[in-house]
């Protein structure tokens, strides 16, 4: 149902396809979808084990910009990752009682995200929402520093986005 509505919204060159993603089927998800190697954008929220899906997209494709969904209950300079396993199941539960509702077993810290991130030439450069990092490309990054006056992309880091990310959830 969300597929078809998502697929009815984009324009006709997106494909939209529903498939549950593993760090096992990553690549090939992205090499059967003809995916180029270095989009502008990949977003990770699945809301169980977004670090390993990750580092798996990472080793495969070099996007510009990272969104991923991390969890905010995490306090930097923790590190915390669900792994992934074959016998994981989302819950089943609707509105307060799934995902990062149910309260602290899901996704991974801002800290882990930052630093599976790092060795592929990732930094942290913001956030979005509530519980996502930002992470831009270290090569861009440094070229659109070298075009502005002062560098605001180097005021943010795994540990000012948690306490950033979590401050805004108490506030809710």
């Amino acid at each position: 149902a969300k597929a078809a509505k998502l697929r009815r919204s984009m324009p006709a060159a997106v494909q939209v396809r529903e498939v549950g993603v593993t760090p096992l089927n990553t690549a090939d998800l992205l090499r059967e979808a003809s995916a180029p190697e270095e989009p502008a954008l990949l977003k990770v929220d699945i809301d169980s084990f977004d670090c390993p899906v990750l580092l798996a997209t990472l080793r495969v494709s070099r996007p510009a910009v990272v969104q991923v969904e991390v969890n905010s209950e995490v306090p930097s300079p923790v590190i915390f990752g669900v792994h992934y396993s074959p016998n994981f199941r989302h819950s089943d539960r609707k509105g307060r009682e799934h995902g990062w509702f149910s309260r602290g077993f899901f996704g991974c810290s801002s800290t882990l995200a930052a630093e599976l991130a790092q060795p592929f030439g990732y930094d942290v450069v913001g956030q979005a929402g509530a519980h996502d990092v930002l992470l831009m490309r270290r090569d861009l990054r440094l070229a659109m520093n070298k075009g502005m006056p002062w560098a605001p992309l180097r005021a943010y880091t795994a540990a000012g986005v948690a306490r950033a990310i979590s401050v805004r959830c108490m506030k809710k």
